[in-house]
């Protein structure tokens, strides 16, 4: 898929979602450990904990766990999307697919269809305060403490209590301008898988 896209690197990682344990974790390109020294030093370290990167639609289950969790929603709620198309402020917040023209979605659609103006109109109804909350308990922006070195905690850069634009509301419920790192979202992931349970990644 890297070389498909030509991205510039990818990673994949298997958790057991009740202990943590890491089955398996890598990065491509990657690097010959026997002639380690003739690879770059960025295809030596393993970038799926030591670099963020912004999640994008991945984010949105985050958003709509902070909806079900302070029952601003129900999965059968209806949400209207506009035609695929909202003004925040001054922007558009168009879907990924201009042939989208969603209308009314429920929240489980809104997850299943991958909707930013769903996802949108779910944050303006929770508030960041709350969003954020919920982030916080998903452990966004911090370190797991895998037993790795150079482990990046992310960036996200406004707090419960800080005045948040409508548009950056907006922007952050559907994954952009937050990083992360590929383990913290295995771990939020692993969460939703097993019950509701945040385990702490581990290779030991």
């Amino acid at each position: 898929q890297v070389q498909y896209h030509k991205a510039f690197r990818g990673g994949a990682g298997v958790m057991d979602a009740e202990t943590g344990e890491i089955l398996a974790i890598a990065n491509y390109p990657s690097f010959d450990p026997n002639n380690a020294t003739s690879y770059p030093l960025e295809n030596r370290k393993l970038a799926f904990v030591t670099d963020p990167f912004e999640p994008g639609s991945i984010f949105k289950t985050l958003t709509i766990a902070s909806a079900l969790e302070n029952k601003v929603a129900k999965p059968e709620t209806k949400f209207y999307c506009e035609g695929g198309r909202m003004k925040v402020q001054n922007h558009w917040i168009s879907e990924a697919e201009t042939h989208e023209k969603f209308e009314w979605l429920t929240v489980s659609d809104i997850l299943k269809f991958s909707s930013n103006v769903g996802t949108t109109k779910l944050a303006f109804a929770i508030k960041y305060p709350k969003l954020r909350n919920t982030l916080d308990k998903f452990h966004i922006a911090q370190k797991t403490g895998i037993e790795i070195k150079g482990e990046s905690k992310g960036i996200l850069s406004y707090k419960a209590n800080d005045k948040v634009r409508p548009l950056t509301l907006s922007n952050i419920s559907f994954g952009q301008g937050v990083a992360t790192t590929a383990i913290q979202m295995l771990r939020a992931y692993a969460a939703i898988a097993n019950g509701g349970y945040l385990v702490k990644p581990t290779l030991l």
